[in-house]
């Protein structure tokens, strides 16, 4: 693993995580910091590493959050699935649709670039 700064001009090597359809995201310290916030990794889970939560209670939980309102349908909520992505010292937990992640090469500044290119270039789809 290399440190690396969005000022540096060398490329280096990177993996872009784009999630789709997030309803939910929680990032928060790992394991390192406070143990008790991150009961998965007392189940054994692993820092740098992303693994997929089923039968998820956050996902239950949100469901029976969300069911208060008068057009809820659980359907959508059922199609969630729960990521968690653990690194060096923090979790990044997420409620989406799907999760892709692929390799970029090149400097930082201008991987970052193309990508909030390309997220301003997106539809916008109004009442989501």
């Amino acid at each position: 693993m290399k440190m690396v700064s969005p000022a540096d001009v060398d490329p280096s090597l990177f993996v872009v995580i784009e999630m789709r359809g997030y309803r939910e995201i929680r990032l928060g310290r790992s394991r390192r910091r406070s143990n008790e916030r991150a009961p998965a990794l007392r189940q054994g889970l692993d820092g740098y590493r992303a693994y997929e939560v089923f039968n998820s209670r956050w996902i239950k939980v949100t469901i029976t959050v969300n069911s208060v309102h008068p057009h809820h349908s659980d359907a959508l909520f059922r199609r969630l699935h729960h990521y968690a992505l653990l690194f060096h010292d923090e979790m990044l937990e997420v409620l989406t649709l799907g999760l892709e992640s692929y390799l970029a090469e090149g400097a930082m500044r201008e991987i970052m670039v193309s990508l909030t290119d390309a997220l301003i270039e997106q539809p916008h789809h109004a009442g989501r």
